[in-house]
């Protein structure tokens, strides 16, 4: 009875899936519409940062190559991938047309899918039509820009990724609950390190104790950092963890169904620094801080600057921006003090100070992940945030 029961929560979820899909294609188009466009060229490729239109559209995209979803109001979606084995498993994820087009190549530069595109707008009567792209200027390679003019000449190419990137920013109750899961993977994740975070350790062997707990879990992309260095994205290495290091440990990861999550916690291993000691307690009121602030309609400029007024006050710098949506991929906004855009209803924002001491000796980092609803945002980890001493 319990295989059973297990068969029929994963066929709904399948099912749930399949009609999220078609629900986001729809709303694709419609968005497509309001912006006076003909159709619109959905790109994608392997990397954080690059995969999640085109897997946000039709549930897949291929690890290390481009793909494309084309939407028009004169036809149904389309995913044009680069081999017939991405055809295969794209097509077990959606029920989206899905072709093929060349051989996969990444290197010799006679991959056809740019042609395939092309071919399709043209079939559908849209050969001088506004075309939308979204990835244009970050994701589309210049030889596929290339065979469009060409092969569009009276075509006008616009970068739509705005267009996309709105929609895909706030979250239906079904991607809120699939960010929930890719949450506990890296809860998961963190707890072993916790536990296995000791003097003599090396970077090396937790990164190695996290992957296993978080891959069983079914984690598909992965980035993990645990460092005593200044700036978080310094990567593990055989150096043995000592007393009086101040560790800035990182789970960033996708859970099996493309979804990606941020979280990263301090440890003290014994006394620290009196340096560190204050640069940690800076970046935790700076975390608390950016919290608070953290609802729909807030600025996301004002949380920017919240922590970097944290920094300030220890007179420490902040060694990287502030965090960003959040959800098959990353998404928009980008918490700057350039941003211009307030927070959405709906919308799943990872916030991550990273804080660097005035003598450059020492880091401070935390990130958390929120779904930000009408009362504000609700932190999805459920491992506390604060300066964990080891002995």
């Amino acid at each position: 009875m319990g295989i059973e029961a297990d068969v029929k929560v994963a066929a709904s979820a399948r099912r749930g899936r399949r009609e999220e899909l078609v629900a986001r294609c729809e709303g694709a188009v419609e968005a497509m519409e309001a912006a006076g466009l003909d159709a619109l060229v959905v790109a994608g490729r392997g990397g954080i940062g690059q995969y999640g239109f085109v897997e946000y559209l039709c549930g897949y995209s291929p690890l290390a190559r481009p793909a494309y979803v084309v939407l028009s109001s004169t036809g149904g979606p389309v995913a044009i991938m680069p081999t017939v084995a991405d055809r295969y498993l794209a097509a077990c994820e959606s029920d989206l047309e899905v072709r093929s087009a060349g051989e996969g190549d990444i290197v010799a530069g006679r991959d056809g899918l740019a042609a395939a595109v092309a071919e399709l707008l043209v079939d559908r009567g849209l050969a001088a039509g506004r075309i939308g792209v979204v990835g244009l200027s970050t994701i589309v390679p210049y030889g596929a820009y290339r065979v469009w003019s060409e092969e569009l000449p009276q075509a006008t190419l616009l970068d739509a990724t705005p267009v996309l990137a709105a929609l895909k920013a706030v979250k239906s109750p079904f991607e809120i609950a699939e960010v929930e899961a890719a949450m506990a993977v890296a809860d998961a994740g963190m707890a072993v390190l916790a536990e296995r975070l000791r003097p003599g350790v090396t970077g090396w062997e937790l990164r190695g104790e996290m992957e296993r707990e978080i891959r069983r879990r079914g984690a598909r992309f992965s980035l993990i950092f645990i460092s005593e260095q200044p700036f978080f994205i310094s990567p593990p290495t055989d150096r043995p963890f000592q007393t009086g290091d101040l560790v800035s440990a990182y789970v960033e990861l996708t859970s099996a169904t493309g979804y990606w999550v941020e979280l990263a916690r301090l440890f003290a291993l014994g006394e620290i620094d009196a340096e560190a000691a204050e640069l940690a307690r800076a970046c935790l009121a700076g975390a608390d801080r950016a919290e608070q602030a953290l609802r729909p309609g807030g600025s996301v400029s004002a949380v920017a600057r919240i922590l970097d007024d944290q920094a300030c006050a220890i007179g420490a710098v902040s060694g990287i921006w502030h965090g960003h949506g959040v959800g098959i991929d990353h998404d928009v906004p980008v918490i700057t003090e350039h941003a211009t855009e307030q927070f959405a209803e709906g919308a799943v924002i990872a916030v991550h100070p990273n804080l660097h001491s005035r003598s450059g000796a020492y880091g401070a980092s935390v990130a958390d992940t929120y779904v930000l609803a009408a009362d504000g945002a609700r932190r999805l980890s459920t491992i506390p945030r604060d300066l964990e001493i080891i002995s």
